[in-house]
């Protein structure tokens, strides 16, 4: 069978794109050999970094969908991290400390963009009050809008 005439009309990879498609193959590679010393929460954070820097398509190319593909399934199997234990109430903050640990568990899984934008507004919302006595419930409040700003700003 001759498809000599189909392999001639082939999209070919411009200089460009090629030399993206060579970098997203090294990065998939550094992620894959460095994954499995990294620990689970910090394995799943490589692997989402990856599906966001190489997030575009390449047009005329395969390979960065099975790469994508690859780096998805990886990601998949990560197990999710151990539920920490439940804090009594306080009144020292504590609460919100577990419940920005909780959130933080969320943001770094795999669920949706808006999940994550949802699950940091509600964290938001149920800790608006001043902790007395530390500044740890403020920064945690900053680090959350910070992280609703950067989920709003990446695609879905």
């Amino acid at each position: 069978m001759d498809i000599s005439d189909l392999e001639a009309a082939a999209v070919k990879l411009t200089p460009e794109q090629a030399e993206r498609l060579a970098a997203m193959r090294r990065d998939y590679d550094k992620v894959a050999q460095i994954a499995p010393k990294l620990g689970e929460e910090r394995a799943a954070e490589a692997w989402r970094r990856f599906l966001a820097t190489y997030a575009s398509d390449i047009p005329g190319s395969d390979d960065d969908d099975a790469l994508r593909s690859k780096a998805s399934a990886n990601l998949a199997t990560t197990p999710p991290p151990a539920e920490a234990p439940a804090v009594p109430p306080s009144g020292d903050g504590r609460e919100q400390i577990e419940a920005y640990r909780a959130t933080k568990r969320i943001d770094l899984s795999a669920v949706t963009t808006e999940e994550k934008i949802a699950a940091w507004q509600q964290f938001l919302a149920a800790n608006g009050d001043d902790v007395p006595g530390t500044t740890v419930d403020d920064e945690q409040r900053r680090r959350a809008a910070s992280r609703i700003q950067h989920w709003r700003g990446t695609k879905p």
